[in-house]
């Protein structure tokens, strides 16, 4: 692989910002020289929508499991040895973070971009935070839209021949969700584990949150969002 360094926080963030526009992104002054890919929101919404077919992604549940296992032979396919960081708590017995890496040249410097790919149905306001049988959220917003995303990120990254300055590390956590007013135990968890157990004490993070990403498209508003199903 040729040894090129880019410069890749700022490259990232226009990553991100090229998810939410339409059209083409010029590449400013300060980038050495043009990567080879850039990511297409079309491909992120597709992702979106594929994450959303799995049904209602609740923790330990069929269905989170099987958007994981899509999430897993999907970054397969683009070449990358993929990492299931398995843990357990008391209300989760089969929770598994999705962790890829792309080595730099500075081994202990990471940037990290993560989203979920659990999801969660509460019951609507006055009874905030009661689950219910019967959910039929398919969490296309949250997180479908960060998974999603971050999907369309690894694919550009894979079609980049270089080595980054930073090492970076995209994960897909499960168990983001709080599992509502009878759960013993808040959420968060996935990220947790990340942060508790697989970060070496000498290593310097940057992290980016992709939570209920890019709402805006294609739909004009929240409110568009949610008639469209979305949520």
């Amino acid at each position: 692989m040729a040894q090129r360094s880019y410069h890749s926080s700022l490259l990232v963030l226009l990553m991100l910002i090229a998810l939410c526009l339409p059209g083409n992104l010029a590449v400013p002054d300060a980038q050495s020289e043009e990567p080879p890919a850039w990511p297409e929101g079309a491909v992120a919404y597709d992702n979106m929508v594929s994450m959303s077919d799995f049904g209602y992604r609740q923790i330990d549940s069929a269905a989170n499991e099987n958007a994981r296992n899509w999430i897993v032979s999907e970054l397969e396919g683009m070449g990358y040895e993929v990492e299931r960081q398995s843990f357990t708590t008391e209300v989760c017995t089969n929770c598994q973070n999705i962790v890829v890496t792309i080595n730099g040249t500075l081994e202990d410097d990471w940037r990290v971009v993560g989203a979920h790919h659990d999801a969660i149905c509460y019951s609507p306001p006055p009874l905030i935070g009661v689950t219910y049988p019967g959910c039929t959220n398919t969490g296309a917003y949250d997180d479908g839209t960060g998974s999603g995303a971050l999907l369309e990120i690894a694919r550009t990254f894979s079609q980049w021949e270089g080595t980054p300055l930073h090492t970076w590390k995209l994960g897909w956590w499960d168990y983001e969700e709080w599992q509502g007013s009878g759960s013993p135990e808040g959420g968060g968890k996935g990220s947790l584990h990340f942060v508790e157990q697989q970060i070496p004490e000498d290593v310097n993070v940057t992290y980016i949150n992709l939570d209920m990403f890019a709402l805006n498209w294609p739909v004009p508003t929240p409110l568009a969002s949610q008639l469209a199903g979305c949520d």
